[in-house]
């Protein structure tokens, strides 16, 4: 007979049923740690004889440290509860200003954006009203007058070399330049988009002469527009002359008339340009300042603030689950190691040396075809056929496993029984009484942890009624 031992699996669904039912001491651990846990660190807060605000490396904080080599790095460091809200309020106030010259330098730069913008567009606008600039040479055209006021001196040569316009002149120089004269040729022109009066202004050019007299070039791009003019041109005429009367002598003359100066036409097509230009570069300088303008970035733990009241409470609490999962686990391992180890679990002959009982064999299922393993039933048929060999007749086999493994052994006995025409079955512990009176007695069993006791009491059961135990079969 071959009675070495052979290699067992552990049923992790016995072991956790056997776990499961200490369910009760694993809990009652488990609080009785968590209450250890928690009662330890209160009383270290309530007995310590340092306030806890000034208890060292209990905060971890992050500085920066300026190096030898002027390099700024990161440093952490563990300091105490009062040295950490110093080190919180200083990067709060830190962040605040940085907020505050975010918000300002934004709005600034954004007004800035908004009055470059509006230059851009009305410089735009204006191109593509202007009269002037969308003439060409063909359609560009100037009247020049003459404007001449004097003071009513008879008899007096005046010899200053002074050319500052007399104030007969200035007042037909304002007349001129007056935003009711720029208006009323708006209106005459149909022009009702330009608040400004630029496309009104640029059609007139006052060169000063001397200090009675200037040239008052009028320009437009055609005939007709420098004929609405003109007539525009009257009524300030009248008023200057109601001004100039008993005082000055005014006169207004049209010196010239026909296709103008092109060179002017060019020199001021070039400048609206140029200055569309200008305005376009400041508007996109001004778009890159807005948007470098970044933010500041909320520092690490911003809001995040821990009272000395939350800390201690986190701490409590934490001890208390420290020791409530400790607990557990300890309860655990401790009931895992009496179930791996307690009555030598992959010792298959512990119950053969306390009793004397002969192992027959060991027979499991094999994991691929989930069926009694071939081998181990083989072993059983050869002992069997040794006991028919030497005069038993019947054998029963006493299990206390469950209906489906003895099922199983009982098809292959079957096959035993009727080749041999002998009278095997397989009974429960309950039976016992049916074991006396069999030639021979066979366990049927399994002797971890979870059913070694029943298989004890069923060994000195049969004992009690039977003689001897013709082996032992491990399933």
């Amino acid at each position: 007979m071959d009675n070495r031992n052979e290699e067992i699996e552990i049923d992790l669904v016995m072991m956790a049923k056997y776990l499961i039912s200490k369910w009760k001491i694993v809990l009652v651990l488990g609080i009785i740690f968590a209450a250890l846990g928690f009662t330890y660190k209160f009383l270290n807060y309530q007995l310590s004889s340092v306030p806890l605000a000034e208890v060292d490396k209990l905060f971890k904080i992050e500085r920066e440290v300026k190096q030898p080599n002027g390099q700024i790095q990161k440093v952490e460091s563990k300091v105490s509860y009062r040295v950490y809200v110093e080190d919180y309020e200083s990067k709060m106030a830190k962040y605040n200003a940085d907020l505050d010259n975010y918000k300002l330098s934004k709005e600034l730069l954004s007004r800035k954006v908004e009055q470059a913008q509006d230059l851009v567009d009305e410089q735009t606008k204006y191109l593509e009203e202007s009269l002037i600039y969308n003439s060409n040479d063909d359609s560009y055209f100037e009247n020049v007058y003459q404007y001449v006021v004097k003071e009513n001196k008879s008899g007096s040569v005046d010899l200053t070399q002074d050319n500052t316009p007399n104030p007969g002149l200035s007042y037909a120089m304002t007349a001129l330049s007056s935003t009711e004269f720029a208006s009323n040729i708006a209106k005459s022109l149909n022009i009702e988009t330009d608040p400004t009066f630029k496309v009104i202004r640029e059609i007139f050019e006052i060169k000063v002469i001397n200090k009675n007299s200037f040239n008052l070039i009028v320009k437009g791009n055609s005939v007709k527009t420098l004929e609405i003019v003109d007539v525009c041109l009257k009524d300030v005429n009248n008023k200057i002359t109601d001004y100039c009367k008993n005082k000055y002598n005014f006169d207004s003359i049209l010196i010239s008339s026909g296709i103008g100066e092109i060179a002017n036409l060019k020199d001021l097509q070039k400048n609206e340009v140029k200055k569309l230009e200008e305005l376009q570069i400041e508007l996109n300088k001004a778009k890159i300042d807005l948007s470098s303008v970044v933010e500041p970035i909320k520092f690490e733990n911003y809001g995040k603030l821990t009272t000395l009241e939350g800390y201690k409470f986190n701490k409590l609490l934490m001890y208390f689950f420290a020791g409530f999962f400790g607990g557990i686990f300890i309860a655990l391992c401790y009931f895992t190691c009496r179930y791996l180890f307690e009555g030598k679990l992959r010792d298959e002959n512990y119950v053969s040396n306390a009793f004397g009982i002969v192992k027959v064999c060991s027979i499991y299922r094999n994991r691929n075809a989930n069926i009694l393993d071939n081998s181990g039933l083989k072993k059983l048929g050869s002992y069997i056929d040794y006991l028919y060999e030497n005069g038993i007749r019947s054998i029963r086999f006493v299990s206390t496993l469950d209906k489906d493994l003895c099922s199983e052994l009982s098809v292959f006995l079957s096959d035993v029984k009727s080749r041999l025409n002998a009278d095997i079955s397989i009974i429960s512990a309950a039976e016992i009484s049916k074991a006396a009176k069999a030639d021979a007695v066979i366990l049927f069993e399994k002797t971890d942890i979870s059913n070694l006791n029943e298989v004890v009491d069923e060994v000195k059961s049969i004992l009690a009624v039977k003689e001897k135990i013709s082996g032992i079969v491990y399933g």
